[in-house]
């Protein structure tokens, strides 16, 4: 196989050799266990470096400088996006990747066994009151997206929202202030998208 990323270098922020050489094993788990199980649609599965992959990575890059000591929670982690992703980007910080369905938390924990991602591990469902960094990407829209997060994060909290570029970026709502907003593209026909950060303040 070629190496994954070749066609969109240009997309992507710097990455290692180690770092790369684990994508793309977690790429070929992914598509083996896609076969199984729904975890990202076959009829898009060939543009999933792309709309996938290439995201994930500039939204962790985006990321980085905010998570200031936090703990890491990847909510609705589903097929692993993002927080496979950060977990073979930064093996030395923590990650909680929290996901209902059985037969995906069963991917998520074959792949962090198969590539020894000692720094992630896997719980069912959703956490209660908590303080952390937290991605939740392609699970909640709108109001519910903050009620959620106004229920289970406490003060200090942050909070990473996604957002397709034609979308209008988001105020914050009660309890939670925006603390920065950035513009990124993707390769192909994925558009640009917008990052945003929240704090939870009250």
């Amino acid at each position: 196989m070629p190496p994954l990323f070749d066609p969109y270098r240009q997309f992507l922020p710097l990455v290692s050799e180690r770092e790369e050489r684990l994508y793309e094993r977690y790429y070929a788990l992914l598509k083996e266990w896609n076969e199984k199980i729904n975890l990202v649609s076959r009829k898009s599965f060939d543009q999933v470096v792309a709309g996938q992959f290439i995201d994930c990575v500039q939204i962790l890059d985006l990321t980085h400088s905010y998570i200031e000591g936090l703990d890491v929670l990847d909510i609705g982690s589903g097929g692993g996006f993002p927080g496979l992703l950060f977990a073979i980007r930064n093996p030395e910080t923590p990650i909680t990747l929290y996901e209902k369905i059985g037969k995906k938390r069963d991917f998520l924990a074959a792949v962090i066994r198969e590539l020894s991602l000692s720094n992630a591990k896997v719980k069912e469902g959703f956490f209660r009151k908590a303080k952390g960094f937290v991605f939740a990407r392609a699970v909640f829209s709108g109001e519910e997206y903050f009620s959620f997060f106004r229920e289970h994060l406490i003060t200090g909290s942050r909070l990473v929202r996604n957002l397709g570029g034609s979308t209008v970026a988001e105020k914050a709502a009660e309890g939670f202030r925006l603390i920065v907003e950035k513009r990124y593209l993707l390769p192909e026909d994925h558009g640009s998208r917008v990052l945003q950060i929240f704090e939870r303040s009250t």
